[in-house]
């Protein structure tokens, strides 16, 4: 069962602010990174390689956490929890998005040409604090 993204986790996520994604590593701890993220209606989409630590996680166990605050007000954030489900076309095309929302520049000088992956989460619960 999806949750819906109140109005201010949704104006919060497109700002774009900082994102903290949260997946379990085998021995049950928490791995915690920050990652640029954009929003597709109610799920949230991040784009990384699929060698990396969260991706691996996330293959294992789709439990996802996400935590976005604001950077000018830090006690404005959003904490969503749900599933992710990974893959699906527009990985490079995501970060290219990202970049030019949160750089302000093009991503292709930092490409290394190994593929991007995809990471959609879909929240399903969802706590706004303001």
């Amino acid at each position: 069962m999806s949750a819906t993204l109140p109005a201010q986790a949704r104006e919060l996520i497109d700002t774009p602010e900082p994102a903290v994604l949260g997946t379990l590593n085998p021995d049950g701890s928490t791995h915690l990174c920050v990652m640029w993220v954009a929003r597709e209606g109610d799920h949230l989409l991040m784009s990384t390689r699929a060698h990396r630590r969260q991706y691996a996680n996330l293959e294992r166990d789709p439990r996802a956490g996400v935590l976005v605050y604001s950077r000018l007000l830090p006690r404005r954030y959003v904490d969503i929890r749900g599933r992710a489900e990974l893959g699906g076309d527009g990985a490079d095309k995501l970060i290219q998005r990202l970049s030019i929302a949160y750089l302000g520049t093009d991503h292709s000088p930092f490409i290394d040409y190994e593929p991007r992956s995809m990471i959609r989460i879909i929240p399903e619960r969802v706590g706004m604090h303001e």
